[in-house]
């Protein structure tokens, strides 16, 4: 017979155990003719900003590039040549209408819009893995009582939708790759 507290110990290790082995927690596939703690190398160029946003692809490229870093599965390569993956894609548009209005239809908070596309390519055949044509982020930020208040509060909601964008790209790459019949490069 056990004590009461070390059935209840080992009772709770149990389920724990059966709780994650049930989440669809897996490892990630690591890349081809390789064993170890190998990760993915991936190459980010700049994205093209076809807005008037100046700095945005800089902003963006930082946030897919902490998003990928920060996961412990992805190395940041500095040369299309030394990757597994490319990354690229562009800023399309940048639009910021008003969202709501005060006294005198005087705006006082504006919804920001920002469109990307992107491509994720195996570096060493160009097979496309995935493709978003239009990838829509939204975002609202208030009038500040200047323009430059206004402008500093627009930055920091499109850098909040680069953050999202680097998230959005950073799952759907990890879902590419260990979904079923997950696609590694070739």
């Amino acid at each position: 017979m056990c004590k009461p507290a070390w059935c209840f110990g080992f009772a709770l290790l149990c389920l724990v155990m059966a709780l994650l082995g049930a989440c669809g927690y897996r490892m990630l596939p690591r890349p081809e003719g390789t064993s170890g703690d190998v990760k993915y190398r991936l190459y980010i160029p700049l994205w093209e900003n076809r807005t008037n946003e100046l700095g945005l692809e800089s902003t963006l490229n930082d946030a897919l590039r902490d998003w990928f870093t920060e996961s412990g599965h992805f190395e940041i390569s500095q040369q299309r040549e030394a990757s597994d993956y490319v990354l690229s894609g562009e800023i399309i548009s940048s639009e910021h209408p008003g969202s709501s209005y005060g006294d005198f239809d005087q705006a006082t908070s504006i919804k920001a819009v920002l469109k990307v596309s992107y491509t994720m390519t195996a570096a060493s055949s160009g097979v496309v893995l995935f493709k978003e044509p239009l990838y829509v982020g939204e975002g609202t930020y208030l009038v500040g009582p200047d323009a430059v208040r206004t402008l500093s509060l627009r930055k920091q909601s499109l850098a909040i939708m680069a953050d999202e964008i680097g998230e959005e790209v950073y799952i759907r790459l990890l879902t590419t790759l260990t979904g079923p019949g997950g696609r590694r490069p070739e």
